[in-house]
C-alpha cells in the first residue's frame, strides 16, 4: 500500500530545495508554497468542483495551477513563458496558451504584497486598485476558494505554534514580530499611491492628434468612457426635446394648461442636470479616476469626514447620482407644491408625489451604492442590501449555500447594490428603447419623435455599456479595444517549439 505523503514532503516537492532555503521563503509570514502544499491532497468542495485556477507572483518564474477536476485537490506548477526576472511591467493575463488563457488567474506583485495580503496588513481590494494584483477571467472562483484557503492557512498556523511549543523553532517557527524589511514596505506604502494609479492608468502624455489610435482610445478605450459619451449625447438631446415641447407649450398662452406648464418648465430644469451629471460621469469614467476613487474609499476613514462629504460628495460618481436623483425628484417636488397650494389640483399634486415615491428608491440605490461606508462593505466587494434584504428572502436563496447553482447565478449578478442599480438603468433604458422605435417608425416627419428617438437610443445602449463595465471582470475594459497588447508579448515565447508548459506533478 501506497505511503500518504506528508505535508512536509509535499512542500518539497512543490519547492525545489535550490530555490527556498528549508523549503520557506525567510521574512515572510505566508508564502504561496506553504499554503498550497497544505491544500494538496484534500477532499474538493462542491462549490470548486470542476475548476482550475491560476496563481502567479511577481519575480517568481512559474506560477501554480490548481485543479479541482478529481476527487482531491491537485497542484502543479507551471514555467512562465518569456519570462523575466529584471522586467517591471505586470502582465494582463494568463499565458498565451490553449489550456491556460481561459482560465481564472490572479497575479501578485511580489512575495512582498502576497504576505501582506494573507497577514491582512493590505486589503485586496487596496492592492487592486494600486494595481499590486490583477485578475483575469471569473473572479467568482475566488471566493469559493476562502474557505479550503483559510482551513489550510489555520492548520499551517497551529503546526507553526506546536512546533514553537516544542521547541522545533526553525524555518517553522511561527513568525509573531514585524517582516523582514517590513520598514522598505512601510516607505513605499508610505509613498503617493494615488500618484501611482495615475502613472498606471494614465498615458505620460495626453494623446491631442484625433488622427491617431492612442487618442481615442484615451477617450473611448473603455466601455464605460463609451457608455458616459452616450449618455451625454443622450441628454442633449432630451434637453432639445424639453425646450421644444416648453416653446409648444408656452406659444399658446391663452389655452396652455398650467400644471402642462410647470410639469414642462420641471422637465427643461430636470434635463440640464442630467446634462451635467452626464458630464460628471464622463470625467469619472476614466481609469485612473475610478481607480482612485476606490482607492480612497478603501483607505480613508469615513468616520473622518463630513456628514456632507460622507453622504453627498465623497466622490464624483456620487455627485453624478445625486445630480440624477435630484434631477427626477426635485423639479417635481417643486410642481407637487404648486399644484397642491396655488392649482389646487390634489389629484394630479398625489399623482406626481406618487411619481417621486417610486422614483426616490430606484435611483437611490445606485447612491447608497457608492457611498464610501457601502464601498468597503463585504470586504471591498461592496454592499448588498437589496440582495440580502429583498432579494434572497424573495428567492428563497441563503447565501450559506454557496453550492448552489442559484445563489452563484444571483450573487454575481445582483450580488451587490452598485450591480442592481445599473440593472434598473438598464431595465428602463432597454424599455424605452423598444418603446420608442415603432413611434419613430410611424411618425418618421416628426421631429419631436426624433428627438425622441436619440434620447433613448444612446441612453439604452450607455446603460448596457455601462452595465459590462461594473462587473469586476469587463471593469476598464473595452469592447472596441483589445487589452494592451505589448504587456502580453512579453509573456509569448519566441521559442517556436515552446507551446505548452511545464507541469511538475
Amino acid at each position: 500500500m501506497k505511503r500518504k505523503e506528508t505535508n512536509e514532503e509535499k512542500l518539497n516537492r512543490l519547492v525545489p530545495e535550490d530555490e527556498y532555503s528549508s523549503g520557506r521563503t525567510p521574512g515572510f509570514l505566508w508564502s504561496p508554497e506553504e499554503i498550497l502544499a497544505e491544500m494538496q491532497g484534500v477532499p474538493i468542495p462542491i462549490k470548486l468542483n470542476g475548476l482550475k485556477l491560476l496563481l502567479e507572483v511577481g519575480g517568481v518564474d512559474r506560477g501554480w495551477i490548481m485543479d479541482f477536476t478529481s476527487e482531491e485537490v491537485s497542484v502543479h506548477r507551471y514555467d512562465i513563458p518569456g519570462f523575466d526576472s529584471k522586467s517591471i511591467n505586470k502582465p494582463s493575463g494568463p499565458p498565451p496558451l490553449n489550456e491556460l488563457k481561459y482560465l481564472p488567474w490572479v497575479w501578485y506583485r511580489d512575495r512582498k504584497v502576497y504576505s501582506k495580503i494573507e497577514s491582512g496588513k493590505m486589503s485586496d481590494m487596496s492592492a487592486f486598485v494600486t494595481g499590486k494584483i490583477v485578475l483575469s477571467g471569473d473572479s467568482s472562483p475566488w471566493d469559493h476558494l476562502e474557505d479550503i484557503w483559510n482551513e489550510a492557512k489555520e492548520k499551517i498556523k497551529q503546526r507553526k505554534i506546536q512546533m514553537q511549543t516544542n521547541g522545533g523553532g526553525g524555518g517553522m517557527a511561527l513568525q509573531v514580530g514585524p517582516d523582514e524589511d517590513d520598514d522598505d514596505d512601510d516607505d513605499e506604502d508610505g509613498m503617493n499611491e494615488e500618484a501611482k494609479i495615475i502613472a498606471t492608468f494614465k498615458p505620460e502624455v495626453e494623446p491631442l492628434d484625433p488622427r491617431t489610435r492612442e487618442f481615442w482610445k484615451r477617450h473611448f478605450g473603455t466601455d464605460m468612457l463609451v457608455g458616459s459619451y452616450l449618455y451625454l449625447l443622450s441628454s442633449v438631446f432630451y434637453l432639445f426635446l424639453c425646450f421644444q415641447s416648453l416653446s409648444k407649450t408656452l406659444s399658446y398662452p391663452q389655452v396652455s394648461d398650467p400644471s402642462k406648464v410647470a410639469h414642462g418648465t420641471a422637465n427643461l430644469f430636470g434635463a440640464v442636470m442630467f446634462a451635467l451629471a452626464s458630464v460628471y460621469f464622463i470625467k469619472l469614467s476614466y481609469p485612473e479616476i475610478t481607480m482612485i476613487m476606490a482607492y480612497r474609499a478603501m483607505t480613508k476613514d469615513p468616520n473622518s469626514m463630513t456628514f456632507t462629504e460622507r453622504y453627498f460628495t465623497a466622490n464624483e460618481m456620487l455627485i453624478a447620482l445625486w445630480m440624477v436623483t435630484g434631477a427626477f425628484v426635485i423639479p417635481i417636488f417643486f410642481v407637487v407644491i404648486y399644484e397642491a397650494t396655488v392649482l389646487h389640483e390634489m389629484k394630479h399634486a398625489l399623482i406626481d408625489f406618487l411619481s417621486i415615491f417610486v422614483a426616490f428608491p430606484l435611483s437611490g440605490v445606485l447612491n447608497l451604492s457608492v457611498m464610501p461606508d457601502a464601498m468597503r462593505a463585504n470586504n471591498g466587494r461592496g454592499s448588498s442590501h437589496v440582495f440580502d434584504r429583498l432579494l434572497a428572502p424573495l428567492l428563497g436563496l441563503k447565501r450559506e449555500n454557496a453550492n448552489d447553482d442559484r445563489i452563484v447565478f444571483w450573487t454575481k449578478h445582483l450580488g451587490s447594490d452598485m450591480l442592481v442599480g445599473v440593472w434598473i438603468f438598464v431595465f428602463f433604458g432597454i424599455l424605452g428603447g423598444v418603446a420608442v422605435v415603432p413611434l419613430v417608425i410611424m411618425n418618421l416627419s416628426s421631429s419631436t419623435m426624433w428627438l425622441t428617438f436619440w434620447s433613448t437610443i444612446p441612453f439604452s445602449v450607455g446603460a448596457l455599456l455601462m452595465l459590462r463595465g461594473s462587473y469586476p471582470d469587463t471593469m476598464n475594459k473595452s469592447l472596441i479595444f483589445s487589452d494592451n497588447e505589448p504587456e502580453m508579448e512579453m509573456r509569448k515565447s519566441t521559442e517556436t517549439g515552446e507551446t505548452t508548459p511545464l507541469l511538475l506533478v
